[in-house]
């Protein structure tokens, strides 16, 4: 059982604070195994989802980097499907006394679906769980024990 939350890494452009009420929330998650499927993107979304990396890639040049936040915000925007963030975690590290949790974005396409954007997770898809709360939108990793 997991009982306390501590900041871990503040990844780049990570902003904000993570509350009292998030940690409880957080460790209820993580000890309820409440934990959320995530599916790859569909292939008639690969094309579109190509571009907006590319859009993505024009706009900041070299300082793209596989960014969920940023490809969420993206698909947000030109699909106007929900942004739902969380944290990844290992699904070898789950019941282990401490665990990373990643900050992470996906988004929910118009069936319901949480769909993973990011090459780096799709890779890792299965290695993986996903916790929903908005506090993982402010890209800081934590770390629970």
């Amino acid at each position: 059982m997991y009982t306390q939350i501590h900041l871990y890494k503040c990844n780049t452009n990570s902003y904000g604070n993570i509350s009292k009420q998030d940690i409880d929330e957080i460790l209820d998650l993580l000890n309820t195994n409440k934990y959320t499927h995530r599916v790859n993107p569909p292939c008639q979304l690969n094309h579109k989802l190509d571009q907006i990396i590319e859009e993505i890639k024009n706009e900041l040049g070299d300082n793209y980097t596989d960014n969920c936040h940023t490809l969420a915000r993206k698909v947000n925007k030109e699909l106007g499907w929900d942004i739902i963030s969380g944290y990844l975690v290992k699904n070898q590290d789950i019941g282990n006394p401490n665990i990373e949790l990643i900050a992470h974005s996906v988004v929910q396409d118009n069936n319901g679906q949480l769909v993973e954007l990011t090459v780096t997770w799709n890779i890792n898809y299965f290695s993986f769980s996903f916790i929903t709360h908005k506090s993982g939108q402010l890209g800081i990793n934590l770390q629970a024990s």
